[in-house]
Order: structure tokens, then sequence, then C-alpha cells
């Protein structure tokens, strides 16, 4: 958990502010799809992957209750698999 000032370089740390100034800027819209990776591939850890993403949308429904997640899968995932 490195920071120097306001510079961060853990990439967990920098996911969850990302995630937090998003989710409190629209959790009240309910019109928002919240998109959390585009097309993942080739992910080396995909245990670790899960885990990072678990903790995305457990913070996102900490305040957005009912607004769609977008989670693909690994690999290219087309609109016509999707549900």
């Amino acid at each position: 958990m490195a920071a120097t000032g306001d510079q961060v370089t853990d990439p967990r740390l920098v996911l969850g502010r990302a995630i937090a100034d998003v989710r409190n800027r629209y959790a009240s819209k309910t019109k928002i799809v919240f998109g959390l990776m585009n097309e993942p591939h080739d992910v080396p850890d995909i245990d670790k992957w899960a885990a990072t993403v678990q903790e995305a949308v457990t913070a996102i429904r900490g305040v957005a209750k009912t607004q769609m997640i977008l989670l693909p899968g690994n690999e290219y995932v087309p609109s016509q698999h999707r549900q």
C-alpha cells in the first residue's frame, strides 16, 4: 500500500478510489450501468481478478442498490452471449 502525496501506486487503491468517485457521483441515477472492465484477456490469476472484481461490486452495491453492473468474463464476450 504505497502512496506518495496524492500519488497512489497500489493498483487496488487506485481502483478503489475510482470506484468510490464514480459510485458516489452516480448512485442516485437510475439509468446508469456500471461496467468494471472491457474485455479482460490473458488474466494470469483469475481467482485474484475475481476477488478484486467482487470488492468492486460490493463497494458499488454499498450505495447503488439496483443499477446494472457489467462483469465480462476472461476473453472476448460477444453481446449475444450476455444475459
